[in-house]
């Protein structure tokens, strides 16, 4: 069965004036504010081992540095009625556990981010960091890593 190539022109036309100029913006920002932060590898769409137990892939990973990207509408102020950036605890957890999935450390995440695409602010956090304010104590990360391939059911090398 061979694979039928879609040209992007006819996608592009079904879009609304306005849709393409919000991508054409939204480009501009990732150009200046997000492109010129990362630094290789760059892995997109990692998977993890975890993965296979319980479906989850994030949305790259780029030297070391576990990036989600959100694409989200900000809360309209009253006073202004300006719309401003509000990260929900949400997604800092879906990175959290996107970092525990790499349960063979695959990937050397060393640090956890969110880059809020409509305000071109990159937020990022060691992930040693991360554990430690989340537990309240320090983590032992490859503890952590088995509890979670433990708990999604998954065997050790040894079997058990």
């Amino acid at each position: 069965m061979s694979k039928k190539r879609v040209s992007r022109r006819p996608l592009i036309r079904l879009a609304s004036d306005d849709a393409v100029h919000e991508l054409m913006q939204l480009c501009d920002v990732a150009s200046e504010r997000f492109l010129p932060w990362l630094r290789g590898p760059v892995v997109l769409g990692p998977s993890f081992r975890a993965s296979g137990l319980l479906p989850a892939d994030a949305d790259l990973i780029a030297g070391g540095s576990l990036l989600e990207l959100k694409v989200m509408v900000g809360t309209k102020s009253q006073a202004t009625g300006l719309r401003r950036e509000f990260l929900k605890k949400e997604y800092f957890y879906q990175v959290l556990a996107y970092a525990l999935f790499d349960t063979m450390d695959e990937y050397s995440i060393t640090e956890l981010g969110i880059y809020s695409a409509r305000y071109g602010n990159l937020h990022t956090w060691p992930l040693s960091e991360v554990l430690y304010r989340s537990a309240g104590r320090p983590v032992d990360l490859a503890s952590e890593r088995l509890a979670i391939w433990k708990l999604l059911g998954g065997r050790t090398r040894n079997g058990h």
